[in-house]
Formats: C-alpha cells, structure tokens, sequence
C-alpha cells in the first residue's frame, strides 16, 4: 500500500514539473505559423491576453511579438523589448531560444540604425550556433550579416559571409539559397567595381534561377544589364534590360527602370529614357524618384519636358534632395553616436578585463607566497618536532643507562650477585615455565603508532627501513621497560642487527609470523629463519619459537 501512495507521489510530481515546461500550446502553434504565414500569427499574438500567460509563457510571448513583427516585414523601433528578451534568455538557455534571441536583437538594431551593435549580436549569434544543430538559423544570420556588411561598405567582408553561406546552400542543395545569395555577392562585387567577378555570380545566380519563376530570372538580368552599363557594353546592356524590364517583380520594378533609364540615356535612345525616367520620378519611393527626377533634368532629356513642367521637376526635385540629405545626415549623426558608444564600451570592456586580470594575478601571487610560507613553516616545524622527540629519546636512554649502573653498583656494594646473561637467561626459563602469555602493555596499545602498525598488518603493506613508525614504536617500549634494551643486549652479546630489533619490536607490539612477511617484504620461510636466529642468539640453544615470543616480553 505504501509504495503504491509512493508512486503515485512520484508519477504526479513527474506529471507537474513536465506540465510547467510546455509552454502555452496557442503559443506553439502561433511559433510553427509565424514561418508559413507572419501577418496571421501576429494576428493570433494579439488574440491573446498576455496577462493570462503563465511568467514563462509572457516571456515567450515577447519573444514571439519580437519573431513574428520581423518575419512580416515590419520595421522595428525601438530596442526596449528586445533587450528584456535576450536579458531572460540568456539565464534561461535551455529553452533553446537564446542564439535566436541574439539574432533578433541584430535585427532590431539593423533597423534603428545601429550597425555596430546590430553586428555586435549577429556575431555572438554566429558564435553560438553550429551548423551542425540548427542550420537555418545559422544561414539567415550569415545572409544578415552580409546585407549589413554590405550597407557599411565593407565589401571584402561582406563576400566573407555570403560564401560561408554559398558553401552550407550547397550542402543542402537549396535552391533558393543558391540563386539569392549568389545574386546578392554579385551585389557585392559590383558595388565594389569588381565586374567580372560580379557578372560571374550574377552568371551563377541566373542558371541557379532557371529552377524559379520567371520573376526571379528577370530580375537577375537586370542586374547583369546593369554591369554592361558599367563596362559601357551598350549594346548588350539594352538587350539585357528589354527582356527583362515587363516581367520583374513589383520590388525590383523601380530598379529597373532606373538601370533603364540610364542605360538608353547613355545609348543616346531619349524618348524611351524619357520614359522610364518619367514613371521613376513618379514611383512612391524616395530614392528611386530621386534617380528619376536627376535623368529627366540631366542635360540630354530637359529638352523632352515642357518649360512649366521643368520649374515644376526642379521644385519636386530639390524637396526630395532636402529630404534626403536631411535624412542621411541623421542616418550619418547615428551612425557616428552608435560607433562612439560601441567604442567607449569597448574601451571600458577592456578597462574591466586588464583591472579584472591585475586582481587575479594579484590574488595569484599572494596566495602562492602564502602557501610557499605555510610549507617553509611546516618543514620547519616538523624537522624542529624530529630534533626534540631525538633529543627525548636520547635523554631517556641515557637515563636508563645511568639507573642500571647505579642498580648494579648498588647491588655490589650490599654483596648481591651481579646479573649475567646466564642468571637473566635462567629468569626468563622460569617465567616461561609459569606464563603462556604476556599482555601487552596500555601505552603501546592507546596509541596512535600502534594504530597504524595494526593498519600495515590489516592491509599487508611495507614498513620500510626509513619509517619513523620503528623509532616511535621502540619508544614506547622503553617507556614500559626501561631496562629492555640494557637485558636484550645482555642476552644477545651487545650486537643487535637492523632486522633482528624490527623482528623484536614487531614481536613485542603482538605481530604474529604470518602478519610480518608482508610487513617486512619477506617470505614466511626467512621470518622463521629469523626468529631461530633470536632463538639462538638468546637461550644459546634452539628452543620452541613461541617461548622467543614470551621472552622478549617480559623483558
């Protein structure tokens, strides 16, 4: 029953974390549109209440307004929105819409003029999307970039972009890629005044076209009409634009007319430069009305306008120059102000890393002095702790020493029989012959040398010949048995080799055989050898190896 209630706790919880991570499904819907059909998902984004909307969904929901008023071609204003959804964005990454964000805010800024932070987030958008996750979002901000590039003047850059682009069209065989955007490096090129290089794309653009409609291959055309006219290739440049000119599209439209109009002009065709300056002049775009008005009031076609209908061109004509200057002035003022706010940011961005990497090397430097300091003063201290614990050894031994020799001179002087190895060797048969075991002593076991020594033996592991443990392990000895050393020498002539006093401490701290071998690197067989060895040395004669275990602790 209980685990049933368990998991069902379980599978509800499961159930509301992933309900909290859908986001609105109108929202999802009005996402998938806004690539079909813009103006009908900007319609369906202002059906709904976005006060409704959950905090994540209202997020969303500005990214979208952001997404969908882009896809339908309406000019953004300000920056306000933008900003607030890369700021959300950014710490909400695993929404996966946070390069996408990036590459609206460049949008946004492209529009109000601002072209250095517009490719300041069409680059960090580039920088964060591989082509390998999300390919489409990769190209249209490679094609944006290049548009950019190529409103700045930046020519060379500006073909940088577009054939990273070309290279990601021809992997995906995309047709509509291919055609546009080698038009739009012929763009490029032709502005640049690199024409063969330009009538080369335009070349590739239109055998790329043939696979559209018609309205494409026409407006190809009239740009390669436009590089004759630059070449002054007459001849070829009419041709080009006549059969072009009737079928282009309603955008391309007023482009053509002004290639035309110049083109027939310079060919000295006036009356059909007439008239294509004339419906330019009257287009509703400034800019195109502008070329329009020039070829009407140009030396070669005044003479085709009535004398009232001059005055009346030179009026339009000069309100529509006031307006432009006034407007690429204003254009020029931001343009300035925007450079001088990306530089000031970026001097102040540069301030903040070279101030930011002073502290940490600072930081670096200090906290390597401070640990070289602590290592000096631990060696130091340690070394000083190994003197004074020698200098206590020593001390005690010669204590001992001193005790044993007042011990005996005492005893001659009351006419006791002094001790020798044969009187020492006959207490120690007698105690062997009423004892079986020896305890070991507190201070040896409350320790913490003892407690590693057991370690070694519980995990098998090498004391090396170097290890303080032996010395620290002796001293406890001593401290139990003062005169340990002095009778050990007694019984064993004076001599006590390295490896016999690690065989006896071992045999006094409760090593059994078995657990020294490892301890001591040694085979079973030489640990036996060793303790007849002790045996020997000891009793003068071989005896059973437990009495040697007796023996030397009860020394």
């Amino acid at each position: 029953m209980i685990t049933r209630i368990i998991t069902s706790i379980l599978f509800a919880l499961i159930f509301v974390c992933c309900g909290h991570n859908d986001p609105d499904s109108r929202l999802s819907n009005i996402s998938l549109l806004c690539e079909q059909s813009p103006k009908e998902a900007l319609d369906s984004l202002n059906a709904i209440p976005k006060a409704s909307l959950s905090e994540k969904d209202k997020h969303f929901y500005d990214f979208l307004s952001v997404k969908v008023r882009d896809k339908a071609f309406i000019t953004h204003t300000s920056d306000s929105l933008i900003l607030k959804v890369i700021d959300y964005e950014s710490k909400h990454q695993d929404n996966g819409h946070y390069p996408e964000a990036l590459y609206y805010g460049g949008r946004v800024y492209s529009d109000i003029g601002d072209y250095p932070t517009s490719l300041k987030y069409f680059q960090d958008a580039l920088s964060i999307t591989p082509a390998e996750s999300n390919i489409r979002l990769r190209l249209v901000i490679l094609c944006q970039t290049a548009n950019l590039l190529h409103n700045l003047r930046l020519y060379d850059e500006a073909a940088r972009y577009i054939k990273d682009a070309l290279h990601i069209d021809s992997i995906q065989n995309n047709v509509y890629g291919l055609t546009y955007d080698h038009e739009l490096l012929g763009f490029v090129y032709l502005n640049s005044q690199r024409l063969e290089e330009a009538k080369h794309y335009f070349t590739k653009a239109l055998e790329w076209s043939s696979k559209l409609s018609n309205k494409d291959y026409s407006n190809i055309l009239v740009n390669l009409a436009n590089c004759e006219l630059e070449e002054n290739n007459l001849d070829s440049a009419r041709s080009l634009i006549r059969s072009a000119i009737d079928s282009v599209s309603s955008v391309h439209r007023n482009l053509a007319l002004a290639y035309a109009s110049n083109i027939y002009v310079k060919s000295n065709i006036l009356d059909s430069a007439y008239i294509y300056a004339f419906e330019l002049a009257h287009s509703q775009d400034p800019n195109n009305r502008k070329s329009g008005y020039k070829n009407l009031l140009s030396e070669k076609l005044i003479s085709k306008s009535h004398h009232d209908s001059i005055i009346c061109y030179i009026r339009t004509y000069n309100k529509i120059l006031e307006e432009y200057y006034d407007k690429h002035e204003s254009q020029q003022a931001l343009m300035q102000q925007s450079l001088y706010n990306y530089q000031l940011h970026e001097r102040e961005k540069t301030k903040a890393f070279a101030s930011r990497n002073k502290i940490m090397i600072g930081f670096f430097v200090s906290l390597t002095l401070v640990l070289i300091i602590v290592v000096i003063f631990l060696l130091y201290r340690n070394h000083t702790k190994q003197t004074i614990i020698r200098l206590h050894e020593t001390i005690a031994r010669l204590d001992a020493i001193q005790q044993r020799k007042e011990d005996l001179a005492q005893s001659n002087e009351i006419g006791c029989t002094p001790l020798t190895p044969g009187s020492l060797r006959k207490q120690l048969k007698d105690r062997i012959a009423n004892l079986q075991d020896i305890p070991l002593p507190l201070n040896l076991i409350n320790s913490k040398y003892y407690a590693e020594l057991l370690n070694h033996a519980k995990n098998g592991t090498i004391i090396s010949d170097s290890n303080k443990l032996w010395r620290e392990l002796y001293s406890l000895i001593l401290q139990d048995s003062p005169d340990f050393e002095t009778n050990l020498r007694l019984l064993m002539g004076g001599n006590i080799k390295q490896h016999e006093l690690q065989t006896i401490i071992l045999i006094r701290c409760g090593i059994t055989p078995s657990q020294m071998a490892p301890m001591l690197g040694k085979a079973k067989g030489s640990i036996s050898s060793r303790r007849e060895s002790l045996s020997f040395k000891i009793f003068g004669e071989k005896t059973n190896q437990k009495n040697i275990d007796i023996v030397i602790r009860s020394l």
